[in-house]
């Protein structure tokens, strides 16, 4: 499993990163962008793994916790996974370029 630090090349924004889940102070919304096969699913999945941990590490993932096993599973309640082109319920049209406000509300 990644952790922060396999994320610290990447500079100032790892860092800031880390200083707001510490503090319990997450803005809204992140937008990670970057050439594929740079990590971008994964750090996604490690700030929500980081968020939904129950053991109470700061800025890592216990990975043994029951958030965590959920996490991984795909399974926690309070992770939703919206990817372009894969629709989030049935009545929405499969194979879009795009992701609608509404998804994201």
């Amino acid at each position: 499993m990644l952790l922060f630090q396999d994320f610290s090349c990447q500079g100032d924004e790892i860092i800031a990163l880390q200083k707001q889940i510490k503090e319990n102070r997450l803005v809204h919304a992140l937008l990670i962008c970057g050439e594929p096969g740079t990590g971008k699913r994964s750090l996604a999945s490690l700030i929500a793994r980081s968020l939904v941990c129950e053991s109470g590490h700061e800025l890592s993932p216990c990975n043994n916790c029951d958030g965590w096993r959920l996490a991984i599973a795909g399974e926690h309640p309070d992770i939703t996974v919206i990817e372009k082109g894969k629709s989030i319920s049935a009545d929405q049209t499969k194979n879009r370029t795009s992701i609608t406000v509404g998804e994201i509300r």
